[in-house]
């Protein structure tokens, strides 16, 4: 596999990206008007954008599009251009966090309804589940650093359809290096309108990103998808592991 060095992949690939900045930004619009006056949109989409072109040039290789982290990555990446830029109006952590949160939830639900629906029943098919076991036995692409390590953890008693454990995570990585660890835990929100959009239950009692040593993801298919706003609710987000 070719190696590249830090950035180039991605500055090699940057039309690409460029183009998931822009459905992002369209996205983040009407949830920014709600929060700030037209002129200073216009400069957040100038200095999100800016931000986004250099955290490009600083990110490694994952195993490109091979490795569906590598997405996961380079959205981090965006919303983080969006943080730092959003960040120049001093404005609450807590209110950064929901912003966050609320582009999540308008990207994962702008997707096409029947795709949403074949992706649900893929990963409970067969077929689905033997990909699935088979994609993280295997831990693919865990080699890389600023990627992901992952583990299955197969369910013996149908207490969960499956579940993941995360021990290396690629978006904690980016935001220490960024000096913005402290919105790792709202990164990591996003992932409950992301199942749920495709009808998978997401539970989860601790994440890298609230201090622990693994991601527990468990995922069950016969019953109404969680939400992850207001965090409180959720048994990943307690006073203990954010203190």
């Amino acid at each position: 596999m070719k190696k590249y060095e830090v950035g180039e992949y991605y500055i090699n690939n940057r039309k690409s990206f460029m183009r998931d900045y822009e459905k992002i930004k369209k996205l983040s619009e009407p949830l920014l008007s709600e929060r700030f006056t037209n002129d200073q949109i216009q400069q957040i989409f100038i200095q999100s954008r800016r931000n986004f072109e250099e955290l490009l040039l600083q990110l490694p290789y994952i195993g490109g599009k091979k490795n569906s982290g590598t997405k996961n990555l380079t959205g981090s990446a965006i919303m983080l251009a969006f943080i730092k830029a959003i960040e120049l109006y001093n404005i609450d952590e807590r209110e950064i966090g929901s912003f966050i949160y609320e582009l999540f939830e308008a990207s994962f639900s702008s997707q096409p309804k029947f795709i949403s629906k074949l992706l649900g029943k893929l990963i409970r098919s067969k077929f689905g589940m033997k990909r699935i076991k088979q994609r993280y036995q295997e831990n693919a692409f865990s080699e890389y650093e600023g990627g992901w390590s992952r583990t299955l953890i197969e369910s013996k008693e149908d207490a969960f359809a499956f579940g993941i454990d995360v021990t290396k995570c690629g978006i904690c990585t980016l935001f220490k290096q960024q000096n913005a660890e402290k919105y790792i835990p709202y990164l990591c929100l996003g992932d409950y309108p992301m199942f749920g959009t495709i009808g998978i239950s997401l539970h989860r009692t601790k994440t890298i990103g609230n201090g622990d040593d693994v991601c527990n993801f468990r995922f069950y298919f016969n019953e109404e998808p969680r939400k992850g706003w207001p965090p409180e609710i959720l048994e990943e987000w307690t006073k203990e592991s954010l203190s």
